[in-house]
């Protein structure tokens, strides 16, 4: 499951979020690659895997999103 693997991050409504976004996004993607947890096994339904890099892969679907419980982003906007 992924509960429980997030951060949270409090900013001003005036920062520039697309512009935001687009630096935090690929940082938050590639910081897997070099620090990240990791996991044996997927746990979404695809092709059987023997380990990832992150805990949370198996339900990412976009990149950007407000909903927390479908359509899991790797920004919410909440």
């Amino acid at each position: 499951n992924s509960f429980g693997y997030h951060e949270n991050y409090l900013l001003p409504r005036r920062i520039a979020f697309d512009r935001l976004a687009t630096v935090l996004l690929p940082f938050f993607v590639t910081r897997q690659i070099f620090c990240g947890a990791g996991k044996v096994g997927a746990e979404n339904g695809t092709d059987p895997v023997p380990f990832q890099l992150s805990q949370r892969a198996d339900f990412f679907e976009c990149l950007l999103d407000l909903n927390t419980m479908v359509g899991r982003p790797i920004i919410n906007t909440r």
